[in-house]
């Protein structure tokens, strides 16, 4: 339960930042934050199962493709970046 609440705060933490506020580098450093979370979280549960850190592969996958989504974008647009 305490996973959930903290993975739906941070990636709700995210979405707030790049679409409401659109900090775009500011997400990015959400997006890192977020990432060693995940990776951290893989790392404590393989010792107790190693299906939970294999089933949390995929997150972290997902996680690396949208920081580079995000990544993209804040190159993209020099005046947004700017901003952040």
């Amino acid at each position: 339960m305490c996973y959930h609440v903290m993975e739906s705060t941070r990636l709700g933490f995210w979405s707030l930042v790049f679409f409401r506020w659109r900090r775009l580098g500011w997400a990015l450093v959400e997006m890192t934050f977020l990432w060693i979370s995940i990776a951290v979280l893989i790392l404590a549960v393989f010792p107790y199962s190693n299906l939970s850190g294999w089933l949390l592969t995929p997150y972290l996958v997902w996680v690396t493709v949208a920081f580079s989504l995000n990544m993209s974008i804040y190159l993209k647009n020099p005046e947004a970046s700017a901003a952040s």
